[in-house]
């Protein structure tokens, strides 16, 4: 969370959210609802880099390694 707060402060949140999002899904996917939530606040994950989308409702289940 600090690290979220000083990028608000420091006027450079939606480079955080693209680098915090590379680091948690890498290269494997990021949920598409979170793709669509943040660019309706403006914020585009998918800009500057190439992975694919991971459809779903949005439940953490779908995104864990558990089979």
């Amino acid at each position: 969370m600090g690290g979220a707060r000083d990028a608000i402060l420091e006027g450079r949140f939606p480079e955080y959210l693209r680098s915090f999002f590379f680091d948690y899904f890498g290269d494997t996917g990021y949920p598409e609802w979170c793709v669509n939530a943040l660019r309706s606040v403006g914020v585009d994950l998918m800009q500057g880099v190439d992975v694919p989308l991971v459809q779903g409702s949005g439940v953490k289940w779908e995104y864990s390694d558990a089979a």
